[in-house]
């Protein structure tokens, strides 16, 4: 491996900033295709998986550097704003597309078609960011490890695995930012698509821009976007209402979207600053999520034990899909199951796909003593004691 970590260095010379990584796993269920029922049905199992997960995970990282914690860690840190390392500059990421010892079948994916996503990748962060953060990219050859496929599933045992190899080890001590090991599935039932453990992003046979960009945010500190949604009723109110896990079609932390970033994810990284709403009525302009160079992208309103985020969503660049234009409210609150966030749902009719889930002008919308009138395009009026 060593003349190829020789080039990779050469490729990757510029100056850059690190990006701190969380010292908390965050994990990724990938199953974003299954039906609403699937994920109703395996959400128990999932999160007793999720939990061992965590457990061996952290052993994994732990080997792998001698019994210390992983060289990018952050001690203390569980995002990069609260590093006070802002996601900003170079990120140098190394993508390493490895076979199992055992695996007889040809490359499921070709270097060019990788190397397609990972540049969709870096197109998306440079968009969403401002251009704040650069991903430079490295993908070497597809290459073999010294041990074989893990039977069975869930696919825990085959991301220890691959980052236990001693070939993606000696890839791991180059003193990249980020490594992303891409291999075939292992089995079609499992329902993993990615991992990201640290400073590290396992891809289980999805070769998609989406998934790699979403396993990336969690190495950035980033959590799921979900969705709030409490069905056909006149006057929402956030209670405990159903949770669509990862059903934040907005965004690329939800339902695999490439959508921007939602706005609390963004001050979370360092690339914007919201205005906080202190009490009183204010009125407020906000720019699209969206536009570069805009004055002020979101109001932070922190109602007791809940963090109303309020953002204006347009169809421009990366959001020309967008379910809806409008202004679009996410909730914080653990006690209704909302502990990463939840896209609060308007529409009258419960659309899961949140096909009217921002508010328009002249609409109005209330919760925890808190009121958030549209009076224009763009311009909210938030109320409070």
């Amino acid at each position: 491996m060593a003349p190829y970590l020789a080039k990779f260095r050469q490729q990757t010379v510029e100056p850059y900033r690190l990006v701190q990584s969380p010292k908390e796993l965050s994990r990724e269920v990938g199953c974003a295709m299954q039906t609403m029922l699937g994920w109703l049905a395996h959400a128990a199992s999932r999160l007793v998986w999720l939990s061992l997960f965590c457990l061996i995970a952290a052993g994994a990282a732990r080997a792998q550097t001698g019994g210390a914690a992983p060289a990018q860690s952050s001690p203390g840190a569980g995002s990069g704003l609260a590093s006070g390392k802002p996601a900003v500059g170079k990120l140098r990421v190394l993508v390493v597309p490895a076979l199992w010892s055992d695996y007889m079948g040809e490359e499921p994916v070709s270097l060019a078609r990788i190397t397609e996503l990972i540049n969709t990748v870096r197109a998306y962060y440079l968009e969403a960011s401002y251009g704040k953060l650069d991903i430079v990219a490295t993908v070497t050859p597809w290459i073999r490890l010294s041990v074989p496929r893990p039977g069975g599933c869930p696919n825990v045992a085959a991301a220890q695995a691959a980052f236990a190899s001693p070939a993606i080890a000696s890839y791991r001590a180059a003193g990249l930012d980020r490594i992303v090991v891409i291999q075939p599935r292992v089995a079609e039932q499992c329902f993993w698509h990615g991992i990201a453990s640290g400073a590290s992003v396992w891809i289980n046979g999805v070769f998609d821009e989406k998934v790699i960009g979403h396993e990336l945010g969690h190495t950035l500190g980033l959590g799921h976007a979900h969705q709030l949604n409490c069905g056909a009723e006149a006057a929402l109110v956030v209670r405990a209402c159903r949770v669509i896990v990862t059903g934040d079609f907005y965004a690329l932390m939800g339902k695999w979207n490439l959508g921007h970033l939602m706005a609390m994810h963004k001050a979370q990284l360092g690339w914007i600053t919201p205005a906080t709403h202190s009490g009183g009525v204010a009125q407020y302009d906000l720019t699209p999520i969206s536009a570069k160079d805009g004055a002020l992208y979101a109001v932070k309103v922190v109602r007791d034990a809940r963090t109303f985020w309020i953002e204006r969503r347009e169809p421009i660049g990366l959001d020309a899909k967008i379910p809806s234009a409008g202004i679009v409210i996410r909730v914080v609150d653990g006690g209704i199951g909302c502990g990463e966030s939840c896209i609060l749902n308007m529409s009258a009719n419960g659309d899961d796909f949140l096909s009217g889930a921002a508010l328009q002008v002249g609409q109005k919308w209330s919760d925890s003593g808190m009121t958030v009138e549209v009076v224009s395009a763009g311009r909210i009026k938030v109320t409070t004691p």
